[in-house]
């Protein structure tokens, strides 16, 4: 796929002492759907370029996207290809992971890779699926999934797969933690609930399960969390039942549980400390409104302070007027997608904690979304230093007459101060009719990777 380089105008964003936030030049793309951004590394983005069977490794300078290196993957095994399961950042390296299908001993291989500079190290095989008895429909491809997931310091790392000695159902699985040499530290068999329809939900692993520093695991259920360590395993419950949470570490030995409980309009603030996570402080707030919200995520903020970002979800059929979602949906924020269905994402709310769990301030982003089938993908949030960046696709009107309705897509970034004051400003100078793709875009070590259905950049410093 040919990319072209070219400049836009820099949108300098001023912050005080925060310094300045600047959008880099950007890549023109062809397709949404080929870009896949893996993580920032020494000041350079890495990117995977997806285009039918060719797989490529590019590697930007994250001040003016200057592509400095490219590398293709080879992907084929015995005259077929594997499939590209995952790729990330690990131990200060590249890695990415494949499978194959052995069909003469009806195993499915699977094998990580690791890339130093321009060279690819030999495979190092990580497990090995039975193939045999699997179900059909699209719990097949439930069957076949491979998930991964890395702690923040990048030294620890979970594969998830089907569960072999329990094939009864696609949702018991196996999870290896692995360190940072690849060998495994130990190994838990539990369940995790896929949607029923993998076409219209889009699953996201971590929406139920986070690997912390240490190689701890945490696992949300509706009654709380799960703690798996290399020595032991300790439950931290919920006051009440609730799938509408997210839970985040403080620290080393600390953790916090944050959401709404299932139909109800209170939401909850659970802090775990101590040996064995037995001290736990409890707090519980009011909302008013509160039907139809979803938990995007929870933010853990350089001061300690926490920040519950959640949004509202409308589902619109044809020929229906909206519906609010209900908020003790579990699993991802995102709801079903179908032809026949358009999803309308609305306000966004903030609710900022201080260290000890007291409520100390709560902002709502007004906003309207046109529907379209770029909807689905929501809005994303990040935090850097005191300050939150939400991203999200607004609208602008296309002439200046108030009494026009012509509106067309203008991605927005909005500020929230330490105080929860906060501004909202269009993403690019100049008006551009381009939809922000939030599920793609990934907070790095000092910004953000933007994609839009046109082009992708680096917002930061």
């Amino acid at each position: 796929m040919r990319f072209i380089s070219f400049i836009i105008f820099s949108f300098i964003f001023s912050f005080g002492l925060r310094g300045q936030f600047e959008l880099s030049p950007v890549q023109e793309i062809d397709h949404v759907k080929d870009i896949i951004p893996v993580g920032e590394l020494n000041d350079e983005l890495y990117t995977i370029i997806k285009h039918k069977k060719q797989v490529k490794l590019q590697v930007h300078s994250t001040d003016q996207l200057i592509l400095k290196r490219e590398l293709e993957l080879d992907l084929r095994k015995g005259g077929h290809f594997r499939d590209l399961e995952t790729a990330f950042i690990f131990d200060s390296n590249f890695v990415y992971v494949t499978s194959y299908a052995n069909l003469t001993t009806e195993k499915r291989i699977v094998e990580l890779f690791q890339v130093v500079g321009d060279s690819v190290l030999p495979a190092v095989e990580i497990a090995e699926l039975s193939m045999k008895n699997l179900p059909v429909g699209p719990w097949r491809e439930y069957a076949l999934m491979i998930d991964c997931l890395v702690s923040p310091d990048g030294k620890s790392l979970a594969l998830m797969y089907q569960n072999q000695n329990d094939m009864s159902s696609v949702n018991n699985r196996m999870l290896v933690v692995l360190n940072a040499e690849i060998k495994p530290v130990y190994a838990i068999a539990t369940t995790v609930n896929f949607p029923a329809n993998q076409s219209k939900i889009r699953f996201n692993v971590k929406d139920q399960l986070n690997l912390l520093d240490g190689g701890i695991l945490v696992q949300k259920t509706l009654l709380g969390v799960v703690v798996y360590t290399a020595e032991d395993q300790y439950e931290i419950l919920l006051p009440q039942m609730s799938a509408n949470y997210c839970v985040r570490s403080l620290g080393p030995g600390r953790l916090v549980l944050c959401g709404l409980y299932n139909y109800s309009s209170k939401g909850f603030m659970v802090v775990a400390y101590g040996e064995k996570y037995s001290r736990v402080i409890r707090q519980e707030f009011e909302l008013t409104d509160a039907s139809g919200f979803q938990v995007m995520d929870l933010l853990v903020k350089e001061n300690r302070e926490v920040t519950l970002v959640m949004e509202e979800v409308v589902r619109k059929q044809a020929g229906r007027t909206g519906v609010r979602l209900n908020s003790s949906q579990p699993g991802s924020h995102s709801p079903p997608v179908s032809k026949s269905t358009g999803v309308e994402f609305g306000d966004i709310r903030l609710i900022n904690f201080s260290p000890n769990g007291n409520k100390t301030w709560e902002y709502t982003i007004l906003k309207e979304e046109i529907v379209s089938e770029f909807s689905e993908f929501s809005s994303t949030v990040f935090s850097e230093g005191k300050l939150i960046y939400v991203l999200y696709n607004g609208t602008a009107r296309l002439s200046d007459d108030e009494k026009s309705k012509k509106q067309q897509h203008q991605p927005m970034v909005c500020v929230v101060q330490e105080d929860g004051s906060a501004v909202s400003t269009p993403i690019f100078s100049s008006e551009h009719p381009a939809l922000l793709v939030p599920a793609k875009c990934n907070h790095l070590k000092n910004g953000c990777f933007l994609l839009t259905t046109d082009f992708f950049c680096y917002f930061g410093k």
